[in-house]
Formats: C-alpha cells, sequence, structure tokens
C-alpha cells in the first residue's frame, strides 16, 4: 500500500477523464453498435426420447452421518427419531420409514418401506435426483419448526443410469457430512418406430 501513495492525482485524472469520455460517446452512439449473440442449440433435444424411462431406486443404508452431543446422549431413549430418506425427482416424491432399530443414528440401515420408488424420468441428461436425509428431533423441531436435515445430495440421473449400486455423498451448508448407499436400475422407454 505504501508504493500507492507516490501515484499523483494529476496522473490518473486525465486517463479516467479519458475512459468517462469514451463510454459517454459509446453511450450516446449505443444504436449503432451491433453486439453478435451466439445461440447455441443443445443435443439434449435429440436425445430425449432415447433417454426417458423409469428410474428405480431403493435406499439401502447411510453412513458417517453428523450426530450431535444430544443424540449421542438420547440414542437409547425414543426422544430423538431415527433418521429417514426422502427422494425427489420430476415432481415425484418419495420417503422411506425410519431406519431400523438396530443400526446407529450414525449407520442407519433401512431394510423396510425403504423402497424400490419408481421415478419417470423425461430426460435423463437434465432430470436430477435429490436426496435428503431428515430426522425428527423435539429440540430441534421447537427451534425450527422443521425436521433436522442430516444431509443432501442433488444428481443428475444421467449418472445413475448404469449404476447397480452407487454411494452418493452427502452435503450440508456446503461441507461433507457422510454418503447414502442406493440401490439403482433403468428402464428405458422403448421407441415406436
Amino acid at each position: 500500500m505504501g508504493h500507492l501513495k507516490n501515484i499523483k492525482k494529476s496522473i490518473i485524472a486525465p486517463n479516467l477523464n479519458d475512459g468517462i469520455h469514451k463510454a459517454e460517446d459509446w453511450w450516446k452512439d449505443r444504436q449503432n453498435h451491433v453486439i453478435p449473440i451466439r445461440l447455441v442449440q443443445s443435443s439434449s433435444t435429440i436425445s430425449t426420447v432415447e433417454n426417458s424411462g423409469q428410474l428405480i431406486l431403493t435406499v439401502l443404508r447411510a453412513e458417517d452421518l453428523y450426530e450431535s452431543r444430544l443424540s449421542i446422549l438420547t440414542s437409547c431413549t425414543n426422544f430423538v427419531e431415527r433418521p429417514y430418506v426422502i427422494l425427489e425427482c420430476n415432481y415425484q416424491r418419495f420417503r422411506t420409514s425410519q431406519s431400523d432399530s438396530t443400526s446407529t443414528n450414525r449407520n442407519p440401515q433401512w431394510t423396510s418401506a425403504n423402497g424400490p420408488f419408481h421415478f419417470n424420468i423425461r430426460n435423463s441428461n437434465n432430470d436430477r435426483l435429490t436426496i435428503w436425509v431428515q430426522q425428527h428431533d423435539p429440540l430441534h423441531g421447537v427451534a425450527h419448526n422443521e425436521p433436522k436435515m442430516l444431509g443432501t445430495c442433488d444428481i443428475n440421473v444421467r449418472q445413475l443410469i448404469d449404476q447397480q449400486q452407487i454411494w452418493l455423498p452427502l452435503r450440508k451448508y456446503n461441507r461433507p457430512v457422510g454418503q447414502i448407499l442406493v440401490q439403482v436400475s433403468f428402464i428405458p422407454t422403448e421407441k415406436n418406430d
């Protein structure tokens, strides 16, 4: 910063004024300026029919979920409920039941009411799947009037199509907070030729 003190006002002012005058002249004559706009045609519209179908998901388990100190203390009671998962794609939303009572809140597992969930996919290149892992916590509910978010994942459906099982990273406040294992199958729509 010390070297900025040596700059004189008379050196800056003429260059600044020249720039201002050029901008004013350009603005006055703006109707004569032609600014080319490139239109980019998306190739995804061509492959819409090829990538439509039905995505079938089953939630298996999650690992390394964040547990607050309070939930660790109350894990042996029914005070804090077990985690559950919400999946959404193309305005279709499904919810699992709470995780099994034999699993922990940090590493929950689902064996009943965990799917399969069927999503209609219009275009796998554009459609997105959003997953939320949540938990009903009475103390959190009093303060925020909503379930406690343990983690979320947003992924393009195209990344799921060729998978059988996939670990998806969960994030909260833009930080990693664990991962969730999902079983995947995709049934493409048959073309009518």
